[in-house]
């Protein structure tokens, strides 16, 4: 029984979304109205106009997302702290319903991007969204989005999990980011157990059984923002 590294980052698949056609909008007189104001990329670019909110059933965490205009294409979830995706799926137009599951019973805090495309039904505009959520569980889920626009470009890409040694099921892995300022580096797994962490490094105790499982870096730079990597590996 080995380790094998199948991916650096794991992709999760969206579901595709057909837009339906509209009908006549009509006025009492039986004029027509003219269409709703046009999306405006620049406005929803990051994500300002949704809204999200959450429920907690066991270690299940069911996300409602909202787009306050446009119906979503292809609409995934990444970059995931805390947290398994389990589905995202398109409701009514402008929502998305994302289930995920905690990484184990005790997580209490968390963070996942959701990324796709809103199309305008009535104007053919398509403009790309990009927007973090934070949660933490309490009495009750609290959702909060990060401002993406407030965070310097380098420090949110500044972040790579490397393995840098293997005996068996254990794994050494290092944290490396370009960042020169002080951080907080934080680590998750979906599986197995984490033996230790030493400044930047941690050892990972993969399970026994066969499978894939994921291994998650979040680095804290403070006002600055944070950053974030995954690391695939599969026991065969």
């Amino acid at each position: 029984m080995g380790v094998k590294e199948t991916a650096k980052q794991v992709a999760t698949a969206g579901a595709g979304v057909a837009l339906a056609a509209t009908g006549c909008q009509c006025g009492t007189n039986g004029a027509v109205d003219p269409p709703p104001p046009p999306l405006v990329c620049t406005d929803v670019g990051q994500g300002q106009s949704l809204t999200a909110s959450a429920t907690l059933e066991g270690t299940t965490l069911r996300v409602r997302v909202e787009a306050q205009k446009g119906v979503w294409q292809s609409p995934t979830v990444v970059d995931l702290q805390g947290v398994s995706l389990v589905s995202v799926e398109t409701t009514t137009l402008g929502q998305l319903a994302i289930t995920l599951t905690l990484a184990s019973a005790g997580t209490r805090s968390g963070s996942f991007t959701v990324r796709g495309t809103l199309v305008d039904a009535f104007q053919g505009v398509a403009c790309d969204v990009r927007r973090t959520f934070t949660f933490t569980i309490g009495t009750q889920v609290v959702i909060a989005a990060l401002d993406a626009r407030s965070m310097p470009l380098a420090s949110r890409h500044a972040a790579e999990i490397v393995m840098v040694s293997r005996d068996g099921l254990e794994v050494e892995l290092e944290a490396r980011s370009g960042f020169d300022g002080p951080l907080r580096c934080s680590w998750f797994v979906s599986g197995g157990e984490l033996l230790g962490q030493i400044g930047n490094r941690a050892r990972w105790r993969l399970p026994e059984e066969r499978g894939l499982y994921q291994a998650q870096l979040v680095l804290d730079y403070g006002p600055p923002g944070m950053a974030f990597d995954a690391l695939s590996l599969e026991v065969v």
